[in-house]
């Protein structure tokens, strides 16, 4: 996942940015990324190599804004914000910290 670069995070734009929210969805474990996603943010539809890039995003999402720890990766997270701002993975509810969102991911990283 480290020798994802900035060009990699942004050609995902044309997939990423036509994903729907659904609301009232569980978020998941990436075991690859160490962090958690919505089934919607990803392209179910397209293989795995289509969105690999994403993974540090997933990752520095839930360890830098949810649980507070360092992420190496904000560079990329930025670089996701303005490729992309209307994915899903954005929203607001799923990365603004909060007790029960933290409680929650807390409990699906540490499995």
């Amino acid at each position: 996942m480290t020798d994802l670069t900035a060009a990699d995070v942004a050609l995902l734009a044309s997939v990423l940015n036509l994903l729907p929210h659904q609301p009232n969805l569980m978020p998941r474990h990436d075991c690859v990324s160490g962090g958690v996603f919505w089934p919607d943010e990803l392209p179910i539809d397209r293989p795995p190599s289509d969105w690999w890039a994403v993974r540090p995003l997933l990752h520095h999402r839930t360890y830098s804004l949810i649980l507070g720890r360092s992420s190496e990766y904000a560079d990329l997270w930025e670089v996701g914000l303005q490729s992309f701002p209307s994915w899903p993975g954005f929203r607001a509810e799923r990365c603004e910290p909060d007790e029960e969102l933290r409680r929650l991911v807390g409990q699906l990283v540490s499995r």
